[in-house]
């Protein structure tokens, strides 16, 4: 599973008990398996570096799972 970088803002998504994720500018969404806690705050923008996780299920039915290899915040 490759890294790569996107641009995105981050979401509090209140379903299933509430979570954190990543809305990319190109409409994908992506699923932090461990939400960084200077990234937790809804609206932050940022650069990511993230690993998509294709070998783990999670319970949340939105976005796919990743890795947060790094991020910069924007702005």
């Amino acid at each position: 599973m490759k890294a790569f970088e996107t641009i995105g803002t981050v979401v509090y998504v209140p379903l299933e008990g509430g979570f954190w994720g990543i809305e990319g500018d190109d409409g994908k969404q992506w699923l932090p398996l461990e939400m960084p806690a200077g990234l937790k705050t809804a609206g932050l923008r940022a650069a990511f570096r993230l690993r998509e996780r294709e070998d783990v299920m999670t319970m949340h039915l939105w976005g796919s799972p990743v890795r947060v290899l790094s991020y910069q915040v924007m702005g």
